[in-house]
């Protein structure tokens, strides 16, 4: 819910701000960053069983394990999937439309974004695994600083999508992505 809400206010914050040509290159790399990321992390939902499963058990050195393999599963993934979309993919369409291929820089910050979001998300996730939902508002309070400070950072910019998303990697640098995976851990070792 939270992504998508973030997604169609960016999308929103992004056609007003950004010139219209920089929106396309901006939307083709937010369709593969998302796409990759959402792939990868599709490992890190198919464990949720089995944390819940160690959980119930008691069993925090076995969920430990799990997400740990699982976590460097999805981050070997997605470096992975983005050297061969930046590589291979992405030629492929500068031939055929140098104008709407997303530069290095862009695409780089885009799949940053993506992993981190679908990381503290994964976390998210495996704390309710727990029977635990403490991450709801401040979720909801990035989102909303992100929704308001995105435009303002597109307006002194000129509209570079750049800056859009490393306001966007910011706004959860600031406490969702190291707050939820110490949370996690802080739940495993409290319970041992």
């Amino acid at each position: 819910m939270s992504n998508y809400v973030v997604t169609q206010g960016t999308s929103l914050i992004a056609g007003a701000f950004m010139p219209l040509g920089q929106v396309g290159v901006y939307s083709l790399g937010v369709q593969f960053a998302s796409s990759l990321t959402v792939g990868a992390n599709a490992v890190s939902n198919a464990v949720h069983p089995y944390v819940q499963s160690a959980f119930v058990k008691r069993d925090f050195e076995g969920m430990g394990i799990s997400v740990a393999r699982t976590t460097k599963l999805y981050t070997l993934t997605t470096i992975i999937g983005s050297f061969v979309v930046y590589f291979a993919v992405f030629p492929v369409l500068h031939f055929f439309k140098h104008s709407s291929t997303p530069s290095l820089a862009l695409f780089s910050m885009l799949m940053l974004y993506y992993f981190l979001f679908y990381l503290q998300s994964s976390f998210a996730a495996y704390i309710a695994d727990m029977n635990e939902i403490p991450y709801m508002k401040s979720f909801v309070i990035t989102s909303v600083i992100f929704l308001l400070i995105s435009p303002i950072s597109l307006s002194l910019s000129g509209g570079n999508a750049e800056i859009f998303v490393v306001v966007a990697v910011v706004c959860q640098l600031v406490y969702n992505n190291w707050k939820w995976p110490m949370f996690f851990l802080s739940i495993k070792l409290a319970s041992n």
